[in-house]
């Protein structure tokens, strides 16, 4: 009997090794899985830390171009407003020109009046001139015909001389 309970023990023992052989199989299965999910796990990590890495680096260069971008559009917008000043001195100029170019307009007016002035002035000037040279070629003629009549007197008076001498 007790070779029969040693019997019923060992076969128990050696079913519950076998459970136990069972177990370490599984749990050797799943411990390969876990180190392959580990393994999985362990590439995934060094994947996104270079993905990581990686998106630093892209956000340095980012914030680079930003800064750069930045200046650009200050330099931009002081060359905007320096525009904007040089157009409020154009206008003010314009201004002044404007005044200027009315002055010069007001000028002219007054030297065209003051010229369309001398130019009459210079047609009756002209118009007397012509009237004087008729009235100098006239009194020319009148002149010579004078001369002419003094010249036939003096005969005369000489012919008559010579008649009273005679006489």
């Amino acid at each position: 009997q007790e070779r029969d309970g040693l019997e019923s023990e060992t076969a128990n023992l050696q079913g519950e090794l076998e459970s136990i052989k069972s177990n370490l199989t599984s749990s050797s299965d799943q411990l390969g899985a876990l180190t392959l999910e580990r393994d999985d796990l362990a590439k995934s990590s060094e994947d996104l830390t270079s993905d990581i890495v990686f998106a630093k680096n892209e956000l340095v260069s980012a914030e680079g171009k930003n800064e750069q971008l930045t200046q650009a559009f200050e330099e931009r917008l002081k060359q905007i407003r320096t525009l904007e000043s040089d157009l409020c001195t154009m206008k003010e100029e314009n201004g002044v020109l404007a005044e200027d170019n009315d002055r010069v307009q007001q000028e002219r007016d007054g030297l065209e009046s003051e010229t369309a002035k001398l130019q009459d002035e210079l047609e009756s000037i002209k118009f007397n001139l012509t009237l004087s040279s008729d009235q100098l070629v006239a009194l020319t003629l009148e002149r010579d015909h004078l001369a002419e009549s003094s010249e036939d007197l003096t005969a005369e008076i000489g012919s008559s001389k010579n008649e009273l001498v005679s006489a």
